[in-house]
């Protein structure tokens, strides 16, 4: 698990809660409409844009 990692609470994003757990392989490995999806979670995670539907627990999540 990345939080066991030797350092991996000496990182800016860590101190600061600016880590995000992310659906890789159901929003960004596969091409298809899921990426328009996916395009929506990272506005959110990345600048706090408001995607039409709500972005879920299950879709990104701060890991703990």
């Amino acid at each position: 698990m990345l939080t066991r990692l030797p350092g991996w609470s000496d990182l800016p994003a860590v101190r600061n809660d600016n880590v995000w757990v992310l659906d890789g392989p159901a929003y960004f490995n596969r091409p298809g409409p899921r990426v328009v999806r996916g395009a929506e979670i990272l506005a959110y995670v990345l600048h706090g844009v408001r995607p039409p539907v709500p972005v879920t627990p299950r879709e990104a999540r701060r890991p703990g």
